[in-house]
């Protein structure tokens, strides 16, 4: 179970037990054990490399499909609801300013030499300096649209 150790006692004289957890639940998820996958994913390191070096210093683990539950099941939604939370935010901050939107864009989508099928296109708002929206794209309609508005291009 990755993180989360249980020790079962049984007193021997009067055969009461007990049951002790090292952390608490979530969701009926040990806290550690999404502690661990939240760490993989916020310092920008991949479950395999750090599947490898807990393997290494014999330290048990999650396994890769309890780490991609974990993103789909928590860490995905909480990451899309704080960017929506704040991006609201700065919706209503805008709302405040007179003199209209000052937008700047760019996409990419990929590096030279490479062929990539799909692109981020990002707006930021020019006289507050913070992006507003970020869209993962097909690079389809994304160099569709560049042309449409005779953009330069990526």
């Amino acid at each position: 179970m990755g993180t989360f150790l249980a020790v079962h006692v049984t007193c021997p004289a009067c055969e009461s037990t007990k049951k002790w957890c090292s952390q608490p639940f979530v969701n009926n998820t040990p806290a550690g054990n999404l502690a661990l996958s939240a760490a993989i994913l916020f310092t920008g390191s991949s479950y395999t490399k750090v599947s490898r070096m807990l393997n290494s210093l014999n330290v048990p683990a999650i396994s890769e499909s309890t780490f991609t539950l974990h993103l789909s099941s928590y860490l995905q939604p909480t990451i899309l609801h704080a960017w929506k939370d704040h991006q609201m935010g700065l919706f209503r901050h805008l709302a405040t300013l007179d003199g209209g939107l000052m937008l700047g864009a760019d996409g990419r989508s990929d590096s030279p030499g490479y062929s990539a099928k799909y692109g981020s296109y990002s707006v930021l708002e020019s006289r507050i300096n913070k992006v507003i929206d970020i869209q993962l794209v097909q690079v389809l309609y994304l160099l569709a649209f560049m042309f449409a508005y005779n953009c330069d291009q990526i």
